[in-house]
């Protein structure tokens, strides 16, 4: 197999094979079961809770509200919606406008009419659904930047690590986070895509289509449409043919691409924010200072002291409101870190086990670079926004979610195949554990009877339903985790015996083996009788069939 970049050994030569990747139709079915038990446990938390009970709920409903309204709020003139947790001020205006757009046409109606608080149920429920496509964009995500043999594996498990990520559970609110996992997981597997295969026009395309959806969701996708412009700069000097001027101006033209439509498709709202507030993210310090108590603070207190900063004190898989219910907001806290010190732990394995063969090639570091960058990046927009004057809180490390459930997947499929079942079935219940724990203690101070509503004003029954069907999705999910395929077998003229079957009488002299070694993939209709394990020359010459598996085995 020859990959663009790739040099076989010495003396040997690869048969091409173009990189394959999973059908999205295949990654859908692969992970099932994983949204099965996502949706239930997700639209229970929604249905549980009480409607609109903070200020940051109502703001964003009113966001919707006004753009039914045909007009975008400002954050001096407040809020259409006027309920008991109505803030002074619309601070939510400075996001970008396309998630209460998709949004208007399901609350707004109801708004109008006077229900607010079925409008933000039904919000609640739309917010389920995206966070649905958002783990599909995951797993399909996942399946682009780790294909080969094992990409079932890692795309099946990274996707259930994303799937119990509370944050993404309780954001069965009506906020606008979910709608900006999609478009970075998008934008990362498009990355991927190019980076690994090459630039098409269709590939193109869509990274000029993503880049203008990461930037009409949220500011602080601004990390991902960069680092998409940059793949894709790489994949188009890459390609081209020439000598380096015409690969450095191919690069600059393929680049321009999704950065020139990112900026006439959202520019528009960026330069609304800076007419109206003096910065391109339309943040008010000045008001938070006098009006919340908040004040400019050392990016070192920040990373010492925050409670949300997830790197140092991890609340990937812990209910905030579950912090009175010890001591399961400290097992889904110890959970976190112990999942991510093992993944740091198993990353290192794979990376050894990559130079052994290796397999390591500028294909798989720009790929791992793409994903770390957009992790670190956002603790690191974090950390400069909590600086001055942001509020915290644990959804807003959203954007870092698909390099966070690589990094657990790493851990997991360092693991021998016999235990990684085993693995991400303690992992999933201790991930799990706090929000279903917090769902019981809920709803328990408002009364289990049959013919009562929850807190939400959803028929108890209804809940009840949902959690068993998040039951049977978690058994599910454990017992259905694919494994490897056995390694695809391989014929070599080195490791082949010598026939000692003399030729029969009267056939061709035989003809002298060129110099050096040549080896085929046989036939996917049965094994070839000769085939034999690879040789280490030939494991090295081919990362993705390699008898350890994919690129990132």
């Amino acid at each position: 197999m020859t990959l663009p970049g790739g040099r076989p050994p010495a003396g040997q030569q690869r048969v091409t094979d173009p990189v394959r990747f999973l059908p999205l139709l295949t990654v859908t079915r692969l992970v099932a079961p994983i949204l099965l038990m996502f949706a239930a446990i997700a639209l229970a938390t929604g249905f549980t809770q009480v409607q609109l009970p903070n200020s940051h709920e109502v703001a964003h409903l009113d966001y919707a509200c006004q753009v039914w309204n045909g007009r975008l709020p400002v954050f001096e003139n407040g809020l259409l919606l006027q309920v008991e947790k109505s803030p002074p001020v619309q601070w939510t205006a400075q996001h970008p406008p396309l998630f209460y757009l998709l949004a208007a046409p399901f609350v707004g109606p109801l708004l109008a009419a006077g229900h607010p608080e079925t409008a933000n149920l039904v919000g609640r429920s739309l917010n389920t659904v995206i966070a649905v496509v958002a783990l599909i964009a995951i797993a399909w995500a996942i399946s682009r930047i780790a294909p080969g043999q094992r990409a079932r594996s890692w795309t099946y498990i990274g996707t259930a690590v994303a799937a119990a990520v509370s944050p993404l559970i309780r954001v069965a609110a009506f906020y606008n986070d979910e709608l900006a996992v999609v478009f970075i997981a998008l934008g990362s597997g498009i990355a991927a895509t190019v980076l690994w295969a090459g630039l098409t026009a269709r590939r193109l395309t869509a990274a000029a289509v993503v880049a203008v959806g990461l930037l009409l969701t949220r500011a602080n996708t601004v990390i991902m449409v960069a680092l998409l412009v940059l793949a894709v700069a790489i994949a188009g000097w890459r390609g081209a043919q020439g000598g380096q001027a015409r690969r450095w101006l191919a690069a600059g033209l393929a680049g321009a691409v999704p950065a020139l439509a990112a900026a006439a498709g959202a520019g528009w709202f960026y330069l609304r924010n800076i007419r109206l507030t003096g910065g391109w993210t339309g943040g008010h310090p000045d008001w938070a200072a006098e009006n919340l108590g908040r004040h400019q603070l050392s990016v070192w207190h920040i990373i010492r002291t925050d409670p949300s900063l997830g790197l140092w004190q991890p609340q990937w898989f812990t209910h905030a409101s579950a912090r009175v219910f010890h001591p399961y907001f400290e097992i889904g806290r110890g959970a976190a870190a112990v999942a991510m010190a093992a993944g740091v732990i198993g990353a290192a394995v794979l990376l050894v086990r990559a130079l052994r063969r290796r397999a390591v090639t500028w294909q798989l570091i720009a790929v791992v670079g793409v994903v770390a960058a957009q992790f670190v990046g956002t603790y690191a927009m974090f950390v400069l926004y909590r600086t001055g004057t942001g509020g915290s809180a644990a959804r807003y490390f959203l954007p870092a979610l698909l390099g966070f459930a690589l990094l657990v997947a790493c851990g997991l499929m360092a693991l021998p195949v016999r235990w990684r079942r085993w693995g991400l079935a303690l992992l999933l219940v201790a991930a799990l554990l706090p929000g279903v724990q917090w769902l019981y203690r809920y709803q328990w101070g408002f009364g289990w009877s049959l013919n009562q509503n929850t807190a939400g004003g959803v028929p108890v029954p209804i809940v009840m339903a949902l959690m068993v069907a998040f039951a049977v999705g978690l058994v599910i999910v454990v017992a259905q985790m694919p494994t490897e395929p056995a390694p695809r077998p391989w014929r070599s003229t080195d490791d082949a015996p010598a026939s000692t079957v003399p030729a029969p009488a009267g056939s061709a002299p035989a003809v002298p083996a060129p110099t050096g070694s040549q080896f085929t993939v046989p036939p996917t209709d049965g094994p070839d009788p000769v085939a034999h394990p690879p040789s280490a020359a030939h494991r090295a010459a081919d990362p993705i069939r390699s008898a350890e598996g994919g690129r990132l085995a």
